[in-house]
């Protein structure tokens, strides 16, 4: 994993800790969306609103729903934890996959209770520093959230279903912009990128930002065999690829790819090739290709001024990362917390 990859997910994992992410705005995580296919009558994409709309709801408790933790004035029920470990699940599902995934929800179960305690304390200081809801920010909200649902079904109506009112509701969104918000004014806003630290990275990391050597290859698909001879033999006397493959009954398209994002089989043709050079056709999957090697764009280093603002965004994720821990082990350090067995 590069340095890169990495920090993202440290950084990714400090804004997941507070359900806000840097990258987004807060109404992004109240809609989500799911990647499964949907049916033509939206069956399926009412059900994907339910899901969410529950799994993000602060939902009253029953007086005897098991008390998990405690946090200054704040308790932390079971539901509650189940209800956050769902969604965030849902969050990681839309960015990871496979083992990766897997991997980053046994983390997430691991870390659980931790992660709803720092967001009770978060949004504890909140309030102690005054911040409160917006009564028009959260107007937006709700209407934003009410265009997302599929027409025909009742907002108010959804929200009865789960034993909530609009206003419990609101109050949930309220809680979730204020938290942004005091997270801006204690960390986000008091990070500053130097250009001088930019260059300094950039520097002294350059082997990130070397870009590979790149083939720029016209590629025709055909159906049949004769069809792929008949082309290359139009080719080889000077007609356009577009006329070549019209006549043919080809696909065409001119890609530029770098040696891994070629299939093997593909690759060991393609880098055979010298320039201008014309492959034999290439038999996969009862399909017929046929490339013809345009340019090699040799391996170079990245200008600066076309790196600088992913560096930029990298060292602000980072100095924001550090601080966001500085600043929720002091909050940690001032609060009573008990983690009931």
């Amino acid at each position: 994993m590069s340095r890169r990859t990495s920090l993202r997910g440290a950084i990714v994992y400090a804004w997941r800790r507070s359900n806000l992410f840097f990258k987004n705005e807060i109404a992004s995580s109240l809609t989500c969306q799911m990647r499964v296919p949907r049916n033509d009558n939206g069956d399926m994409k009412i059900k994907t609103f339910l899901i969410c709309l529950f799994l993000t709801a602060n939902i009253a408790l029953a007086a005897t729903d098991k008390i998990i933790a405690i946090v200054n004035k704040d308790i932390i029920t079971q539901s509650e934890a189940d209800a956050s470990l769902s969604f965030s699940v849902l969050q990681l599902a839309q960015e990871y996959q496979g083992q990766e995934l897997e991997e980053r929800v046994r983390y997430e179960k691991a870390n659980l209770i931790a992660r709803i305690i720092e967001d009770k304390l978060i949004l504890q200081e909140a309030y102690t520093q005054g911040i409160r809801p917006k009564p028009e920010y959260l107007k937006k909200r709700i209407e934003q959230i009410k265009k997302e649902i599929p027409q025909g079904v009742s907002f108010e109506g959804i929200l009865k279903e789960r034993g909530l009112t609009v206003n419990d509701y609101e109050k949930h969104i309220g809680e979730q912009l204020i938290m942004r918000e005091v997270i801006d004014r204690n960390i986000r806003n008091k990070v500053l990128v130097s250009p001088e630290e930019v260059t300094a990275y950039f520097n002294a990391h350059k082997e990130d930002f070397m870009e590979n050597e790149t083939r720029v290859v016209d590629l025709f698909l055909l159906d049949s065999d004769i069809e792929a001879d008949g082309l290359i033999e139009d080719l080889k006397k000077g007609k356009s690829p577009e006329e070549s493959a019209k006549e043919h009954n080809a696909q065409y398209s001119k890609e530029y790819m770098a040696f891994s994002q070629f299939r093997p089989e593909i690759r060991d043709v393609v880098f055979a090739l010298g320039k201008q050079e014309i492959s034999k056709p290439l038999n996969i999957d009862d399909k017929f290709y046929v490339f013809r090697l345009q340019q090699i764009i040799s391996a170079k280093l990245t200008d600066l001024s076309v790196a600088h603002d992913k560096i930029s965004s990298y060292l602000f994720l980072d100095k924001f990362n550090r601080k966001m821990t500085e600043w929720l082990d002091e909050l940690k350090s001032k609060a009573f917390i008990e983690i009931k067995k």
